[in-house]
């Protein structure tokens, strides 16, 4: 094996490495006991900052498109008034 094939899989063991640590620490588990000694007064507010964040992105998006309603001529059986 030469010396870049050895580098190449060293590079790839650290990043595999560093992927699974950062999937741990961002695991629901860890997420868990991150907010398990938290106070309820702490929860609410971080419970109110994600409906003000969440309202302020609803209000700032692009209304959508509305479909024009269809412009089909009208037939009639009755003559033309002018």
């Amino acid at each position: 094996m030469d010396a870049s094939a050895e580098t190449n899989r060293q590079d790839h063991s650290r990043l595999l490495e560093n992927l699974r640590r950062v999937a741990e620490a961002e695991s629901v588990t860890a997420r868990a006991a991150q907010w398990r000694n938290v106070s309820e007064r702490r929860r609410s507010e971080v419970f109110a900052g994600l409906m003000r964040m969440s309202d302020a992105v609803a209000r700032s998006r692009q209304p959508p498109y509305v479909k024009p309603p269809l412009n089909f001529p009208r037939f009639t059986s009755r003559p033309h008034e002018r």
